[in-house]
């Protein structure tokens, strides 16, 4: 009988070995969990801030693209009173150059009408 108890220690010293292998292999598998949960995290945060990134981006894209259009807006403007200027100019010009030429017209017949006289003290 002591020999069939030795046998039976034995095979729990066995058991007892297993156990302990078995409990580095988790401890190990717990390990490589925890690094894995803990890369998980660092990615999501990693992700999470290119998000917040890409948006305040967008935000700081959409108002210089909302300066570029004001920008253009006030060109367009700018534009229109330049061609409004220059259409009062043109009408402006007209209206001094039919002037001119009326009022030379107008000596030009003055001219015209008197018969010309010789000079005195020529000949």
């Amino acid at each position: 009988m002591a020999e069939g108890f030795k046998r039976v220690d034995e095979r729990f010293k066995e058991i007892d070995q297993r156990f302990e292998q078995m409990d580095e292999r988790f401890e190990q598998i717990d390990g490589q969990l925890a690094a894995m949960r803990e890369d998980h995290r660092t990615l999501v945060d990693v992700v999470r801030d290119l998000e917040l990134r890409m948006d305040e981006r967008f935000k700081d894209l959409q108002a210089g693209q909302k300066r570029l259009e004001a920008g253009q807006e006030e060109i367009r403007k700018e534009v229109a009173a330049l061609r409004h200027d220059v259409f009062l100019e043109e009408g402006s010009r007209e209206t001094a150059d039919h002037r001119l030429y009326e009022d030379l017209d107008r000596r030009l017949r003055v001219v015209e009408s008197k018969p010309l006289k010789p000079a005195s003290g020529s000949a």
